[in-house]
């Protein structure tokens, strides 16, 4: 599907189990989910000026979202990053993010300890890990495109570290 000047691509709550394939969105925000879990993101291109993928809600819980394979830009607006995880829900989160492209200033925002995140083969505008900001969960990074067309995989030394916060 193509989405073009609406608010947001997808609004789902208390999901289990959806695919998001093949769509383009030249949007204000991208895919909110809330309470939602056994999500998978794949083969997108989602252009915003917010957030492309959100995920949590206060009270609710998250499981296993998977990014695969997108292009996903923000132009960080509102203080939103690409990645958003909110309220209490992200604490449940279990985020894998493998072969993406990711053009922002802000990776990932609003992430709590207890998030697990792991990261393989993205693209970070152009550094070995993502930024992040308004959260202390690590990324587990182990290797990263050096370039956006993905032909230049980087392993990090340490087999894996941490993001840092910005």
């Amino acid at each position: 599907c193509t989405a073009k000047g609406m608010h947001s691509l997808l609004q789902a709550a208390n999901i289990t189990g959806i695919t998001i394939t093949g769509c383009k969105a030249t949007t204000k925000n991208g895919i909110n989910l809330n309470s939602s879990s056994n999500v998978k993101i794949e083969n997108n291109t989602i252009d915003v000026e917010g957030y492309a993928v959100r995920a949590g809600v206060s009270g609710g819980t998250s499981g296993k979202i998977e990014l695969t394979n997108n292009t996903l830009q923000s132009d960080n607006a509102d203080g939103d990053a690409v990645v958003v995880l909110r309220g209490t829900a992200p604490a449940q989160a279990d985020l894998s993010m493998t072969e993406n492209v990711v053009l922002a200033d802000t990776h990932i925002s609003g992430t709590t300890a207890n998030t697990k995140i792991s990261a393989e083969a993205n693209y970070w505008n152009g550094k070995e890990n993502p930024v992040v900001a308004g959260g202390s969960a690590p990324v587990v990074v182990n290797s990263y495109y050096a370039d956006k067309e993905k032909s230049d995989l980087q392993r990090n030394e340490m087999g894996s570290i941490y993001a840092y916060v910005m």
